[in-house]
């Protein structure tokens, strides 16, 4: 299955959440905050994503879109798909040069002072991260399990709300596999600093 078939899989796993979305009313604990308990939050990601593994191309562009809902005033709970082209990994005496790709479907929670304006958050996630290689010749894929850390902001008094996310991945790996995107290591990196659009329901 390539990499778009799998991005097109996961992202029916937000459709529920949409749905919820759009019939759930906003019922801030506190009337003055503009973002809080039972808000719901579409999220649309446009930037860069990197890997850091040692030798891994500069870096890519990338996108995202992802459901939260605030189960507080302080907190949120959700999941997003988040594709990022990594770049162009240059060949190897015998081998040819291969774009690569990583996708991921993420289970997150983040926290985050009163939303009354310009609102900092951070948050943790963890699922599962498709890697793709791919070449004239050559189509390879690879899953493995990892854990996301992020942090942010939101200008949460504009419509849509705009906001600046960072995200810093830990990939998971069998260190005895040969065709692993890092073979020998049990853990490999990846980062992404992304423009987000939010839409509140």
């Amino acid at each position: 299955m390539s990499a778009s078939a799998k991005l097109r899989r996961a992202a029916l796993l937000v459709l529920p959440c949409l749905a919820l979305a759009a019939q759930a009313p906003i019922a801030c604990a506190d009337s003055s905050l503009l973002v809080g308990r039972g808000s719901h939050i579409v999220d649309i990601n446009l930037g860069y994503g990197r890997w850091l593994d040692s030798g891994a191309p500069p870096g890519s562009f990338g996108f995202g879109v992802g459901y939260m809902h605030f189960t507080s005033d302080y907190a949120a709970v959700g999941v997003d798909v988040t594709a990022d082209r990594l770049g162009q990994l240059a060949a190897q005496p015998g081998h040819e040069d291969q774009n690569l790709e990583l996708v991921s479907v993420l289970a997150q929670g983040l926290v985050h002072p009163p939303a009354k304006n310009l609102t900092p958050y951070v948050g943790v996630g963890t699922g599962p991260y498709f890697f793709r290689s791919s070449g004239q010749t050559t189509d390879q894929e690879k899953t493995n399990w990892g854990f996301m850390g992020r942090t942010g902001f939101r200008m949460v008094g504009w419509r849509p709300i705009v906001g600046l996310d960072y995200r810093y991945h830990w990939i998971l790996l069998d260190p005895q596999d040969p065709a692993s995107p890092s073979p020998g290591k049990s853990v490999t990196h990846a980062m992404s600093l992304k423009l987000t659009l939010s839409f509140l329901f």
